[in-house]
């Protein structure tokens, strides 16, 4: 074999990973999970925050912001969100709505690109909360007391007659058919000791 030399040419062209090219764009992000809560207080929010840092669900989050009536978190997948909507889904009865964006399309290679967002709705009705029914309501659930204290919300939420004592519990469907708001929130307590009873016979 007869050998030749040649001259080669290199030119080095500085590039990036696709996930380094979004980071300088606003699609960084492509699941987002909006969780909501309509009431004047955080103490739901407290409670989120320290069973997402206990079972490690922040991990996969890119970003977390806060806004007046909840938090946003953000995800690079959509199954990531899923997961994560699930979690709170798992611990609080919660209300979902999703949607999609389309960011791009290749047609081409018929290639779609959307952005996820899913909205949790948590139920407005936390513990020692004072829950005022309609007679209408009553009379639907089995003609319990007009006057409920919400004494645990779990993915069900619990209610106790103050006077009788009956306990019941909602699942998430039937709280949000019926969707009774507090009438009172905790932050109206007060603590007083008695001092004395009288009983009259």
């Amino acid at each position: 074999l007869k050998q030749s030399a040649i001259i080669v040419e290199y030119h080095e062209e500085w590039t990036q990973c696709d996930d380094c090219k979004k980071t300088f764009t606003p699609h960084l992000w492509n699941a987002a999970v909006q969780v909501r809560q309509k009431v004047d207080h955080k103490r739901t929010f407290l409670y989120i925050e320290q069973a997402i840092l206990k079972h490690k669900m922040h991990e996969k989050a890119l970003n977390v912001k806060e806004t007046p009536e909840g938090v946003d978190f953000y995800f690079k997948n959509k199954s990531h969100a899923c997961a994560f909507s699930d979690f709170i889904h798992s611990i609080l009865p919660t209300k979902a709505k999703s949607s999609k964006q389309l960011v791009s399309h290749d047609q081409w290679s018929n290639l779609y690109n959307y952005k996820y967002t899913y909205m949790l709705e948590i139920a407005p009705v936390c513990k020692d909360d004072i829950i005022v029914l309609t007679q209408e309501q009553m009379k639907e659930l089995g003609g319990i007391g007009p006057v409920m204290l919400c004494y645990k919300t779990s993915t069900n939420v619990h209610l106790m007659d103050p006077l009788t004592m009956e306990v019941i519990e909602f699942d998430e469907n039937t709280y949000w058919r019926h969707n009774f708001r507090s009438f009172i929130d905790r932050s109206t307590l007060e603590e007083f000791i008695i001092q004395n009873i009288d009983e009259e016979i």
